[in-house]
């Protein structure tokens, strides 16, 4: 579904998407912060955010980020949006060459001609329990007039983010007994200090699944916080308002069948290596693994997952330097996730 690279002011980038088929738009259900209401399509498998231009050409540059760009989520193209009146935006797709609205009530906050398609990285779960982490000590981009500036620099002092470089946004953690969430709202989170974010942490792990896939599941986090850390302290950014996204499978069996799947690729894997005798067949049967591989794909559910996302105050910036804020942050995170984990364990 990505769309085809074209050369622009210096980089490569998406081109706006044209559709030559129906897509029909319904509300993204497992949104759990931002200003307005993001839209999926493709059978949920692509999300359609509107942006403002600074976050438009952070997907498009981070192309010449491949190390950070990694955390994101596959960047697919733009679709235009047109306002006709105050709290409506018309999502036009070229259907058969011909343009059709799809018309679909927005929040009014956003003020936007345009939309970034994006994957849904929830779509390799069956029953995801997701954490939103606002990320930084600064939540104010180079775009905040000073009425906005102030109102982020209240709103980090009135919570973990200027202390802690983290602030949890909202949470919602599956129960299998009941078959049904049990949501953190932004309300509860914002309340949080740093004596007591903890126990937010904590209790996002409390999926119905054994002590073991727990432990694993934060060792994994913890294990992609620390690449990631490494990945960020090399690149030249600022990530203003920008937010982790935790999420890992909370469906015991969906889980058991991931962990299955896992185990069963690596020994597929060590079979793999094995094929060595002859180096023409063995890059033939490396081909046709990987083509089995991509095929088995679209089927598979994931354990854990983590991304970067919301970038309409960001921006890469040669020579700029490390984003220390964020930095602090992650080094934050890392070390609640490892408190929970030995709490845990003993």
């Amino acid at each position: 579904m990505a769309a085809p690279l074209r050369q622009e002011k210096g980089f490569l980038a998406p081109q706006s998407l044209n559709l030559n088929y129906p897509a029909p738009l319904k509300k993204f259900g497992y949104q759990l912060g931002g200003h307005g209401e993001i839209l999926s399509m493709n059978e949920d498998s692509m999300i359609i955010k509107p942006c403002n231009e600074l976050e438009r050409e952070f997907y498009e540059i981070s192309v010449l980020h491949p190390g950070f760009a990694r955390w994101m989520p596959k960047y697919y193209g733009t679709l235009r949006l047109h306002d006709s009146q105050p709290s409506l935006l018309d999502q036009q797709v070229e259907i058969n060459n011909r343009p059709k609205f799809i018309n679909y009530i927005l929040d009014p906050y956003i003020q936007t001609t345009q939309a970034i398609c994006i994957e849904n990285v929830l779509i390799k779960f069956k029953k995801p329990c997701v954490m939103d982490v606002k990320l930084g000590t600064q939540l104010w981009g180079k775009d905040a007039d000073e009425r906005k500036r102030q109102k982020a620099i209240r709103k980090a002092e009135s919570t973990t983010s200027s202390s802690m470089g983290i602030r949890i946004t909202a949470s919602r953690v599956y129960g299998k007994s009941s078959d049904n969430y049990t949501h953190y709202s932004r309300e509860y989170c914002r309340s949080l200090t740093p004596d007591t974010i903890m126990t937010c942490f904590a209790d996002f792990f409390m999926a119905e699944i054994s002590l073991s896939q727990r432990q694993l599941i934060i060792d994994r986090f913890i294990e992609d916080l620390t690449l990631f850390l490494e990945d960020l302290e090399n690149h030249d950014v600022r990530l203003r308002g920008a937010s982790l996204l935790f999420i890992y499978e909370g469906d015991p069996n969906a889980l058991m069948d991931a962990l299955n799947k896992e185990d069963e690729d690596a020994q597929n894997e060590q079979k793999l290596g094995k094929l060595t005798s002859d180096e023409d067949c063995a890059e033939d049967e490396d081909a046709d693994y990987d083509s089995d591989m991509d095929e088995d794909e679209d089927e598979e559910f994931k354990v854990t997952e983590l991304k970067i996302i919301d970038f309409a105050h960001s921006h890469f910036q040669d020579g700029i330097g490390k984003d220390e804020g964020c930095l602090l942050g992650l080094r934050n995170a890392i070390r609640c996730l490892k408190q929970v984990l030995n709490e845990m364990t003993n």
